[in-house]
């Protein structure tokens, strides 16, 4: 017996997940990420619930972080622990933007769930009904984006303030793996990226 708050051994009735007004929700949404993403080589990363989202949103390349369900290697993570049968699998960030090149990601929850920050700044881009963030910074893409109403800040003009006013040493350092990863990795910019060529790791 399971209900909309108890589980069993981590089973939970689906239909009580996926209530209509989630349903409508998510289907709200969908409609704007069609309109932002049509026609764009676009990767999105979702955690499950957003599934229906991105079938709807017929985005191009969908990558599913918590249960593997749209990524072998995601699927086949061992489990630390036990809990929600088929949601225990949390992808790994730098595998996500690293190797398959996820550029957005929308789910309410994902910062905290796949601990966004530890990877990558976390990077909002908002856009009708969505709210998301940004995961890599891929300029092409993000103009498009960009005009089509799309609203995010301009990572290049956050690190010229940074760089003119850095915080300690030691913050940088912590700071550069994150920078290369969204964006270093994705732009060929030696004159900025001086600037932590050196610097203590």
């Amino acid at each position: 017996p399971v209900s909309d708050t108890e589980w069993y051994h981590g089973i939970a009735n689906e239909r009580q997940v996926y209530r209509q007004q989630v349903v409508e929700v998510l289907d709200a949404r969908a409609e704007d990420l069609a309109r932002l993403i049509d026609g764009l080589d676009v990767r999105i990363a979702f955690l499950g619930l957003e599934a229906r989202m991105m079938d709807k949103a017929r985005v191009p390349v969908a990558i599913e972080c918590e249960t593997g369900l749209t990524d072998r290697r995601i699927a086949h993570r061992r489990l630390n622990r036990r809990g929600r049968v088929g949601h225990e699998k949390r992808a790994d960030l730098d595998y996500v933007i690293g190797e398959r090149h996820a550029d957005l990601i929308f789910h309410p929850s994902a910062p905290r769930v796949l601990e966004i920050e530890r990877h990558v700044p976390l990077w909002e881009i908002r856009y009708g009904r969505l709210r998301g963030w940004i995961l890599r910074w891929n300029p092409e893409l993000l103009e498009r984006l960009r005009e089509r109403g799309a609203h995010f800040a301009d990572f290049p003009s956050f690190l010229d303030d940074y760089i003119a006013d850095p915080p300690d040493p030691k913050q940088v350092a912590a700071d550069y793996p994150r920078f290369k990863l969204f964006y270093f990795d994705q732009v060929d910019d030696p004159t900025r990226q001086a600037f932590f060529a050196g610097k203590p790791r």
